[in-house]
Order: C-alpha cells, then sequence, then structure tokens
C-alpha cells in the first residue's frame, strides 16, 4: 500500500510576513501558494494514503514538545502550569499551528500574556519542504538536519511521528552531522548517491552508511554559483533510466565506496558521466533551463503514473510519455517557482 507523508504548515497567512520560515526566497501570495498545496493533495489522495506527520503525533507527546521548548521570560513554576492547562484545551489542529508558531511568550507578575508580548521567530513551517528531513529507504526512515538552523525539537516531532510505521528510524547526529537529503538520489536498490553541498557535510554522508548500500557514492559538483541538491540534477525513472544534464555530469566528480566484509572501501574516482555509463544505466540529456524549471521534482506514484510540475511546455515532459507514463501534471507556479516540485514536498513509503 502506498503511504504519502505531507507536512501542512497551516498557517499560510504568514508566507507574507515572512517567506523565508516557509521555504521561500522571495514573497508569494499566501492564498495560490496554499491553494497549489492542497490541490496536490487532493491528486495524491487519488493514489494512495496521504498522512500529514502532526495529524499522527499522539496530542500528550505534540504537548510535551511544545510545552518543553516554548519560550516563557517569567520563570515562575505556577505561571507556566498555568499556560500548560490552558494548552491541554486546544485539539489537535490548534496544538499543531502553536508548534509551528514556535512563539515566544511575555508574561507579567500575575502571569497573564500583555498586550504585544507574544514574538514570533524561526517558526517550523519550512517543515513543508519534508523530502529535505526524511527519506525512505532500505525499509528504513532517515531523520536528518538540513541545515544549522534546523533544532532537535523539530527532529523530535519528527521521531514521534514516525514511530507510528513499523520501520527502523536512523536519526542524524547533529552536531556535527548535516545531511540534506534532497542531496540524495538513489539508483534502484543497489547505488546511493549523495552530494557533498552546503547543507550536507562529510558527517552526514557518513551517516547514510548506516543504509547498507552495496554502493555509496560520494558527489562533488562544480556549482559555479548555483548550487542545487543532486536530486534536482539526476533522478533514475523507470528502472534503468536516468535523467541529468550531460555537460554537468561530465564534471561532477565522484568516490566510489563498495561494502566489503561489512565495511565501506573506497574503490575509486570518476566522472558521474563515467560512472553511469560503468553501471550500464541509460541516460537521457535534459536541458539546464528544464532543471531549473524543476523537470527532474517528479514524483513516481506507482509504476506507471507520475506527478509532475505543469512547465506549460508539453515538449518537455514527452520524456516520461515515451518511457510509457501516465503523467498528471500540477500547477506549482507559486508553490515552487524555482527548480523544486512534488518530489520536494512528499516522502512516499510503503507498509
Amino acid at each position: 500500500m502506498q503511504q504519502f507523508l505531507t507536512f501542512n504548515p497551516r498557517l499560510w497567512e504568514f508566507i507574507s510576513i515572512n517567506p523565508f520560515d516557509f521555504g521561500f526566497n522571495n514573497y508569494v501570495p499566501a492564498t495560490l501558494v496554499r491553494r497549489e498545496f492542497e490541490n496536490l493533495i487532493s491528486v495524491l489522495k487519488e493514489n494512495g494514503d496521504v498522512i500529514d506527520l502532526c495529524n499522527i503525533v499522539d496530542n500528550d507527546k505534540l504537548l510535551d514538545i511544545i510545552y518543553d521548548t516554548i519560550s516563557v521570560d517569567v520563570e515562575n513554576s505556577s505561571c507556566k502550569n498555568n499556560l500548560k492547562k490552558n494548552l491541554v484545551n486546544n485539539d489537535k489542529e490548534e496544538l499543531c499551528k502553536i508548534f509551528i508558531l514556535n512563539p515566544s511568550i511575555i508574561l507579567n507578575e500575575e502571569g497573564k500574556v500583555s498586550k504585544n508580548r507574544i514574538l514570533v521567530h524561526n517558526m517550523r513551517a519550512e517543515l513543508l519542504w519534508l523530502h529535505k528531513y526524511i527519506m525512505y529507504a532500505k525499509n528504513k526512515l532517515t531523520i536528518s538536519y538540513p541545515s544549522t538552523f534546523s533544532d532537535k525539537v523539530t527532529a523530535k516531532f519528527l521521531r514521534n511521528a514516525l514511530e507510528k510505521f513499523s520501520k527502523e528510524i536512523i536519526l542524524v547526529n547533529y552536531p556535527p552531522a548535516l545531511l540534506n537529503l534532497d542531496d540524495v538520489t538513489i539508483l534502484g536498490d543497489q547505488m546511493l548517491l549523495a552530494q557533498i553541498s552546503s547543507s550536507t557535510n562529510a558527517d552526514g554522508f557518513l551517516t547514510l552508511f548506516s543504509l547498507n548500500f552495496p554502493q555509496i557514492v560520494e558527489v562533488f559538483s562544480d556549482f559555479s554559483g548555483d548550487e542545487k541538491p543532486l536530486s534536482s540534477i539526476l533522478r533514475l525513472v523507470s528502472q534503468d533510466y536516468v535523467l541529468t544534464n550531460l555537460n554537468i555530469s561530465e564534471k561532477i566528480k565522484l568516490n566510489i565506496y563498495e561494502m566489503e566484509r561489512e565495511k565501506y572501501i573506497l574503490k575509486g574516482k570518476t566522472s558521474l558521466r563515467e560512472f553511469l555509463r560503468k553501471v550500464n544505466l541509460k541516460i537521457i540529456d535534459v536541458s539546464v533551463q528544464d532543471i531549473n524549471k524543476g523537470l527532474l521534482s517528479f514524483l513516481e506514484v506507482n509504476d506507471k503514473r507520475l506527478l509532475v510540475k505543469d512547465l506549460k511546455d508539453d515538449g518537455s515532459h514527452e520524456i516520461f510519455k515515451n518511457l510509457g507514463y501516465e503523467i498528471v501534471k500540477i500547477q506549482m507556479d507559486n508553490l515552487a517557482p524555482d527548480h523544486r516540485g512534488p518530489n520536494n514536498l512528499i516522502v512516499k513509503i510503503t507498509e
């Protein structure tokens, strides 16, 4: 059974105040972004079970997370106990909003919240882009820290949610390990590639060894000031085809590690293009322009159907049709105006 994990940031109106907490670099219209997200969820429901992670965390655990991390500047136990009593009265939806809001509260001497004394900074709305935080591979769920702004509270929240599934959980050890799971591309059951970048370091890469892929490849890209995660420039499709740009693949350098006697040994160094040739994967050359627009951000919902970002250009999607896929176009002009798309928002698991 296909299950699609998502995270609804709920407080969409805050995009107009601070888009950066939602993972956007520019201001975007909140109403349109929300509509596009909800349309994606609606389409996913036609293809499997859609699970919002905040909805499956136990209320008691979510309440404890909020209570332990909410900032109250009056060190008065009775005041904080009173706050907890008030939080208990909230339903799951309200608790989710408080968790996302991550507020700081300033209380007066009577333990009451003064006017204009609720502060908000570092909202947890960037969980919208769930794929960078969670990966499902080898029947295991990996929870990562994709940036130095990621906090252990977020990881604890994700762990509590993922415990609902009968999967082993691997938690990246931050600090020192940083791992953006958008920097990871899996090529079948045998190969995993991970890119060293500004959001994935060597310690994060080493975490992936615990997945026990026969071959794990360390990727070094020449970004030339335009850094993109590996999953945006290299994707497997239809089992033995990979989409990438040939010129880019020649510039990308690799360290290849193979499992021998229960440990990984460095076996060689090469370019991405040469590596793909040696492992008998057929390369489909895509333009840099299509990469930048998000052609590789497709989500494979089953063996025959892909959700693709509507690029307003039917020609780009002919690649998938020629491989025998039915494609479903998702409008994401506001939600994902860059290289991102459905794959960056969803984590697919199989029970």
